[in-house]
């Protein structure tokens, strides 16, 4: 038995507890253990983005450069892709996980891949017909003829690689549904590695703006096609997706998750790019240049307490398959106060030195009223907490009161801006989002606490009895 477990932690990283109190810390080992590599993944972008920016400016030069920039900024937009599919099977998969039913997660796995590899198929169709009569050029307002002649297939290059990474990044999802998301993460910094060691090499060999975009690009879809080949050959081939496992009820079920997330994280990406829109029509690009290095510096604690909390997502998932409500509940209350202290703290702490900041990084070219640094201050605490919470009502999958609201938390802002009000204070535009930031985290908080009230009652009803370990 002992040989055993151990075969399965080197394999898989799993191991048949039987008791809550070995899962539990076993939850809080790979979430620890996932922070980790997140860091370290985190760490080689901004390594290989270092490396590459001084590089790439020099050898395009501005316009081409921006035009890449510019391209490089649809994967937001291509994060969406797969309408909600990849997340559907992640909840899926934690789910059966927590049910120990390895006949549904291979039918997950199976019904997951063949539909995003037809979503893929049907992308790259619609790529290859629609790329001829769109004026690439004049989206990204190049003028160069050197530009307007790359403009297109480097277009058609980064979308094609988002398409063709679609059905692959199944074997991320299985990772992550596992609670093994270190390893999606390591094979997302090889992508990183990868993607680094192509544009040195295009640059090296004097290619164009489209074989630049096929190095940056395709390492990240190399990394995610050997991950995929890895984890269904060698780690888990019993979970390799055949098209006999395919179903229905796995379909609606991953189709109908999947939907529900989807909406509260479109929500999400654009209350986090409102602030500049509005800014920027508002307030003039001076006043977005403040807020945008606010953001920066305020976003890096955020983006640390989102790597903490985000491994947490899966865990909860497997938790509420399992009925184990109470350490849902105290892994929430935890997680909060990481919040509170790891997050929010410093950033009460550094209002004052804000202004100081700013002026360094920037020069001494952009300041910053206090009430315009205190007010993204504000929005960064919120998006923390909104952050935290969404992790258990994702993960659980309470969701409902959540979508019914975004339309309007949404809207919020930009209807609140359309008012006929002249001279708009800075500050009172990332307070606008603040307010649908509000909106969003008591809607969550009203979707979990139905878990919450079932937590508390089974404290109140279950006895203190030492646990029994099975022999």
């Amino acid at each position: 038995m002992l040989i055993e477990d151990i075969r399965l932690r080197l394999t898989t990283g799993a191991v048949n507890f039987t008791s809550r109190k070995d899962r539990s810390s076993e939850r809080y080992r790979r979430a620890a253990k996932t922070f980790g590599a997140n860091l370290f993944a985190r760490g080689v972008s901004a390594l290989t983005a270092i490396v590459s920016v001084p590089l790439t400016v020099t050898y395009l030069g501005a316009e081409r450069y921006g035009m890449w920039m510019t391209i490089a900024s649809l994967y937001v937009l291509m994060s969406f892709a797969d309408f909600g599919i990849g997340a559907g099977l992640l909840n899926s998969i934690s789910e059966a996980y927590g049910k120990d039913d390895q006949e549904a997660t291979r039918s997950y796995v199976a019904t997951g891949f063949w539909i995003l590899a037809a979503t893929g198929t049907l992308l790259l169709a619609a790529i290859g017909l629609s790329l001829p009569y769109i004026p690439w050029y004049r989206l990204f307002n190049v003028t160069s003829p050197q530009a307007i002649a790359e403009a297109s297939p480097s277009c058609a290059i980064f979308l094609a690689c988002a398409a063709v990474s679609l059905p692959f990044a199944v074997a991320e999802r299985v990772q992550m549904g596992f609670q093994e998301g270190y390893f999606a993460a390591l094979w997302q910094a090889a992508g990183s590695l990868a993607g680094l060691t192509g544009v040195l090499t295009v640059i090296h060999h004097r290619l164009g703006l489209p074989w630049l975009v096929l190095a940056m690009s395709g390492g990240p879809v190399l990394s995610i096609i050997l991950c995929f080949l890895h984890q269904f050959t060698f780690v888990r081939p019993e979970l390799a997706p055949r098209w006999s496992a395919v179903s229905r009820a796995a379909a609606r079920k991953v189709s109908r998750t999947g939907f529900v997330i989807l909406g509260p994280q479109i929500g999400a990406t654009v209350l986090s790019a409102a602030p500049f829109l509005l800014l920027a029509r508002l307030c003039g690009p001076v006043t977005v240049a403040g807020f945008g290095i606010l953001q920066r510096v305020f976003g890096t604690l955020v983006s640390l307490g989102q790597y903490a909390v985000a491994p947490l997502w899966p865990a909860y998932g497997e938790a509420y398959a399992r009925g184990e409500v109470r350490w849902i509940a105290s892994t929430f209350k935890r997680s909060n106060w990481l919040v509170l202290v790891a997050v929010v703290l410093p950033i009460v702490c550094s209002l004052p030195l804000m202004s100081v900041v700013v002026r360094i990084l920037s020069r001494g070219h952009v300041t910053v009223p206090f009430s315009l640094t205190l007010s993204a201050g504000l929005l960064a605490a919120a998006t923390m907490f909104r952050a935290n919470l969404s992790m258990v009502a994702g993960g659980c999958t309470h969701l409902r009161k959540t979508v019914l609201a975004l339309p309007l938390a949404a809207v919020l802002p930009f209807a609140a801006a359309a008012l006929p009000i002249r001279n708009w204070p800075p500050a009172t535009v990332p307070l606008l989002i603040v307010c649908s930031e509000i909106i969003i985290t008591f809607c969550l908080y009203l979707d979990i606490s139905p878990v919450l009230h079932v937590a508390q009652q089974d404290k109140l009803l279950t006895p203190r009895v030492p646990e029994v370990e099975n022999a």
